[in-house]
């Protein structure tokens, strides 16, 4: 058989000039990794800097507007979300104009709170205005305004009318100056026909009863000349207690007070009696 040969062996250990090379290479490959962490560690720390910024600033621009619990959801999404500053500025420059799709693709739900946030101030800036002009115009379930004409109203009754009684020249409702004051009975009056036509029916507040145009007035003539209205209103009387149905007129008589033009029928009415004819007791107003 073949005798094998001894082959020489290389020592384990390697020699000074290896060692140095190595340890050169070792070196080398320690700083590369050095820095790379170093990168590493900058990187992370600038996008979290620049994550929390962005978060920070969101909210803070969000947080100033009139949108607070839309910028809240905002800034927390665009902290959420990943990579980045980018986004979340986006976002964030979305939600401070207003909510642009960009707001919206980045938060979701925040941008759509947003826009029905933005949306709402533009409706209800505009509701306000509709409301106000609807206002303005009146709602209709408001009863119309009424037309309130100043007069000077006086009164007359048997002993003062021409003749004495209770004649009239413009009998519509009446034959004879009358009334209880009710719509459908309203008290006889007195005045220049051009200023009330005959049968025109008119509301006093302050006696609380309806009147209508029945009868002329020879003072109600002149005054309308000068266009002040005057009107006559009939105090019933039948010829006795003379002396209490003239003082009951001059009690009863206003130089100025409101009187409705066209009145509705349902206004207040008082039913007693301006002078009670039996017993001769004026009931002022």
């Amino acid at each position: 058989m073949r005798k094998l040969h001894s082959r020489r062996r290389r020592p384990l250990c390697p020699s000074a000039p290896e060692l140095t090379a190595l340890s050169y290479v070792g070196a080398a490959l320690g700083l590369v990794s050095l820095l790379a962490s170093f990168i590493a560690c900058s990187t992370d720390s600038s996008t979290t800097s620049r994550k929390d910024g962005g978060t920070r600033n969101h909210s803070t621009t969000t947080g100033g507007t009139s949108n607070g619990g839309t910028s809240n959801g905002g800034a927390s999404n665009s902290g959420a979300s990943s990579s980045g500053a980018p986004s979340a500025g986006a976002a964030n420059g979305g939600a401070f104009q207003g909510g642009s799709s960009n707001a919206g693709a980045a938060n979701g739900g925040a941008a759509n709170a947003g826009a029905t946030n933005s949306a709402g101030h533009s409706s209800a800036s505009g509701g306000a205005s509709s409301g106000g002009a609807k206002n303005s115009a009146g709602s209709p379930n408001d009863a119309a305004a009424p037309t309130l004409i100043d007069h000077y109203v006086t009164f007359y009754g048997w002993p003062d009318n021409d003749p004495a009684g209770n004649g009239i020249a413009y009998p519509k409702l009446h034959k004879g100056a009358s009334g209880t004051g009710t719509f459908a009975d309203p008290i006889t009056f007195a005045t220049d026909p051009t200023e009330w036509m005959p049968g025109t029916i008119l509301y006093v507040p302050y006696l609380k009863r309806y009147v209508i145009m029945e009868d002329s007035c020879a003072e109600c003539i002149q005054d309308w000349n000068t266009h002040k209205y005057h009107i006559d209103i009939w105090l019933d009387s039948d010829g006795s207690f003379d002396s209490q149905v003239l003082d009951c007129e001059d009690t009863l008589t206003r130089s100025k007070t409101s009187v409705e033009i066209d009145p509705p029928p349902d206004r207040p009415v008082d039913s007693i009696p301006l002078f009670d004819t039996k017993t001769g007791t004026c009931n002022p107003q």
